[in-house]
């Protein structure tokens, strides 16, 4: 009985480590996901950008109604490459689901309009969602305001 108890002290001990290394893997994940984001959208890669959406994703833009698809990231990110725009994302805070199936990632973004007109700054939130190795966003929202 007392080699039971010692087993299931061990294991008790070492299950919050094992949550936390598979919590940080999904961390790095996720920064990952986030510098290839910035990557992309340095290098004018609409196509990998938009591939980064679900195909039923949803934008969510202040002062508009909310579209779902993969449409309006392409017409925003081809927008920004048309006009040798720039964007560029922070990661300020991840919040992971305790399975590790879903995170919200909050952050800054950086961005100009180019040749189109001002540079701007704001805040976004991504709801993504794993899929096998994946992440894939299924909500973008945010907000931007004139840089500073």
């Amino acid at each position: 009985m007392r080699m039971i108890a010692i087993i299931l002290a061990l294991l008790l001990i070492n299950l919050p480590a094992s949550a936390d290394t598979e919590n940080d893997a999904i961390r790095a994940d996720l920064i990952a996901f986030n510098d290839t984001f910035n990557d992309y959208a340095r290098t004018y890669d609409i196509e990998g950008i938009v591939s980064l959406y679900d195909e039923k994703a949803l934008w969510i833009a202040a002062d508009a109604e909310p579209v779902a698809g993969q449409e309006t990231p392409r017409k925003v990110f081809t927008m920004l490459t048309e006009h040798d725009g720039s964007l560029h994302h922070t990661v300020d805070k991840l919040i992971i689901a305790q399975d590790g199936s879903q995170a919200v990632m909050i952050g800054g973004v950086q961005a100009s309009l180019g040749k189109a007109g001002p540079a701007f700054d704001g805040t976004y939130l991504f709801v993504l969602e794993r899929r096998g190795e994946e992440w894939k966003i299924v909500a973008d929202m945010f907000h931007q305001y004139k840089a500073k």
